[in-house]
């Protein structure tokens, strides 16, 4: 009967035990001069930096100000490394857990009370920083939306989570070597190794690393401090970097248990602690492994080079396109990033008809219109399904995955129709590698014609280039389904439907202009190029790099800046060459020949349009690859530049739309397009 008494009263003493412990840390911590004056000069450094910023806030990539963050948590990072490393050195020093039967246990609360309290002074000083940068952003005039609360997920898991990794490391080194000299070298060495820069300290090594690959959980931070957030994909996290941060729990506890076992005088202990190490070390291997299936592919180097290299080695199938697509109906799920494609046939005149669809998108299964299970087979980006001589439709159930060029992160999609994200009737791969000026470069095939009827069953709101006819239901006929399946800011301008990412500013001043000058360079390009058309209804801007994409009444434009449009001169310069661009690319194979002409035609209408580029007044207009080319070849590009130049606006589009018209005879080849530009000088002189 006196069992249990003696039970409570054990577990009362730990409890009372563990209290006072979190209080002795508490008051021991909050008192440091060396703890709380680090995370004071922290916070310094932050706001010096943040004032910096804001005093140019018309220059601001707002999204990517949180990597502000990576070189003070550094310093953070070694700092508490040391702090705790001197804090638990300092009471192992005389070794008196020897000597008493409930030392071991002590010990470990100890660790526990401590870790408890450093987390909760970090949670309230990670709640500081939040708001910081909360008021910073509405400060610049950020808009309220769900991107403050990514921040903050943001800040939570790349700040917080390393300061508990930090105390782990000092007390793992405080355990194993003690007060030796010898141990600040190897916190230095765990700082480099593993410290929130380390992507950048080893950018050679962690580039090549995918994140599918274990070796992923080397690395606390993002693949790059520098680009943490994409617009519309939103910030450098996934459920992978959840795991990752919990793996890395897991090896601390891991750790410590290692360390502490040295201390353990009994019998009892030493099982207990052996059982708790397999057990963390089962549950450690078992987040590493969630995080490999779990984490983005979005910002990851490596993997953007090897679906380049895969495209650069492709070999391509026979395709059989003997069908006709009557209609799509694509129905999306409330889960995840599935996808239901039924694809209405007609004029089927084989039992074998090949379909696109990007290689990475695994495919659950294709049924006809009876439900039954149809056989296929996956070669590349081409699936050649087998089906009876009476089939009318199939459906295609699959999953998105994120590439470089199909963006999907966290169940956000930023989707061009030229990606492949939905089976089509093409036999080429959606990215093709073309030489060109002896080296090879990556083109997106074309839109595929005709146009054809899309359904889209959605309950999340989408933005589509096909009409929303009612609730949950987008339909309309065009050459290529577009979507976009992300939180985004968007306002009327004129008759444009004008969209742009949560971390611009309100920009209404700084779009009037931009359309403005869009309208007239476009206005300029339908001279020039045949069948040519107007701008479209929903005008899609992207921070960043990227190819624009042209589709029917969607312009989704890639401002090659990671600037908002807060500074026309700083991104209208690029206006030109991105909408003859995308005018090219949907009316030629190969818009690697018409480069030369765009370079030129863009330099014309910059100067004619008064649009700023930068450094342009510095520098004499060249070829786009001046000096990659020979002597002869430079002689002539230097006259075709210097008669189109000197032109007058009239004769300048004759000679630039002569040039588009014969562009597939002369390509970039600069002897022809001299001798044709000699041509129409001739014929000027002869009127």
């Amino acid at each position: 009967m006196f069992q249990p008494l003696l039970l409570y009263e054990e577990r009362t003493d730990v409890m009372s035990r563990l209290m006072n412990l979190v209080m002795f840390y508490s008051k021991r911590l909050v008192t440091s001069k060396f703890y709380m004056g680090t995370l004071l000069v922290y916070m310094l450094l932050l706001v010096v930096q943040y004032i910096g910023l804001y005093k140019r806030s018309n220059m601001i990539d707002n999204g990517n100000v949180l990597s502000i963050f990576f070189t003070a948590q550094q310093m953070l990072f070694l700092v508490y490394a040391v702090y705790f490393y001197r804090l638990f050195a300092e009471e192992r020093a005389f070794s008196i857990e020897r000597y008493f039967v409930d030392a071991y246990r002590i010990l470990c609360q100890k660790i526990a009370a401590m870790a408890f309290v450093h987390m909760i002074i970090q949670g309230i000083f990670f709640l500081i920083q939040t708001l910081f940068v909360w008021c910073f952003y509405k400060a610049v005039s950020v808009p309220w939306s769900s991107f403050y609360l990514e921040s903050g997920l943001f800040i939570l898991l790349y700040c917080w989570l390393p300061t508990f990794i930090s105390l782990a490391i000092g007390v793992v080194v405080a355990s194993m070597v003690g007060k030796h000299k010898i141990s600040f070298a190897i916190l230095l060495m765990i700082w480099l190794l593993l410290g929130p820069m380390n992507t950048e300290i080893f950018s050679d090594y962690i580039r090549q690393i995918q994140s599918d690959d274990w070796r992923s959980f080397l690395y606390l931070s993002t693949m790059s401090i520098y680009q943490v957030y994409q617009s519309y994909i939103g910030y450098s996290y996934s459920l992978g970097t959840v795991w990752k941060g919990i793996s890395w729990i897991f090896l601390s506890i891991l750790l410590l248990l290692i360390s502490l076992l040295r201390y353990s005088t009994i019998r009892k202990q030493r099982i207990a602690t052996a059982v708790a190490f397999f057990l963390v070390g089962v549950l450690a291997i078992g987040s590493i492994y969630q995080m490999t299936l779990e984490d983005s592919r979005a910002f990851n180097y490596a993997d953007e080079q090897a679906e380049s290299a895969y495209y650069q080695n492709y070999t391509g199938s026979l395709a059989d396109l003997r069908y006709h697509i009557a209609q799509y109906t694509i129905k999306i799920e409330d889960t995840e990033n599935q996808l239901s494609t039924t694809i209405a046939l007609e004029q089927v005149q084989t039992t074998t008809p090949t379909f696109q669809l990007h290689h990475a998108f695994p495919i659950q299964r294709i049924v006809d219109e009876h439900g039954q299970e149809q056989t296929f087979q996956r070669q590349g980006d081409m699936v050649s399904v087998n089906i009876k001589p009476t089939t009318t439709a199939l459906t295609f159930d699959y999953t998105l995955t994120s590439q470089y060029f199909a963006k999907v992160h966290r169940n956000r999609w930023l989707l061009p129709a030229t990606v492949g994200w939905y089976p089509k009737r093409s036999d080429e791969p959606i990215m093709q590698y073309v030489d060109f000026l002896g080296y090879s470069r990556a083109i997106l095939n074309p839109i595929q014609k005709p146009a054809v009827k899309f359904q889209v069953h959605s309950s999340q709101e989408l933005l589509l280039n096909i009409p929303k006819i009612k609730p949950m239901l987008y339909e309309g006929v065009v050459d290529g389904l577009a979507m976009i399946k992300a939180p985004f800011q968007q306002q009327k301008i004129k008759r444009y439907q004008v969209v742009y990412p949560l971390d611009w500013t309100d920009t209404t001043t700084q779009f009037e202009v931009m359309i403005a000058r869009m309208e007239q360079v476009n206005q300029d390009l339908k001279k020039l190029i045949p069948s040519s058309r107007s701008l479209p209804d929903i005008l899609v801007f992207q921070s960043g790099g990227g190819t624009v994409q042209w589709h029917d009444h969607f312009l989704l434009y890639p401002t090659d800046s990671l600037y908002a449009i807060d500074s026309i001169d700083s991104t209208a310069y690029l206006l030109p060459s991105k909408l003859a661009f995308a005018h090219t690319n949907q009316q030629l194979g190969n818009p690697a020949m018409a480069e030369e002409w765009q370079e030129l035609t863009s330099i014309i209408l910059s100067m004619r349009h008064k649009i700023a580029q930068a450094g342009f007044e510095l520098i004499q207009p060249k070829s786009v690859n001046y000096y990659e080319l020979s002597a002869t070849d430079q002689q002539s590009a230097d006259f075709v530049y210097s008669q189109v130049l000197q032109a007058d606006e009239e004769l300048q589009n004759r000679l630039l739309s002569t040039w588009f018209a014969k562009i597939e005879q002369v390509q970039n080849n600069w002897q022809k397009i001299e001798q044709l530009v000699r041509e129409v000088l001739q014929n000027e002189v002869r009127n």
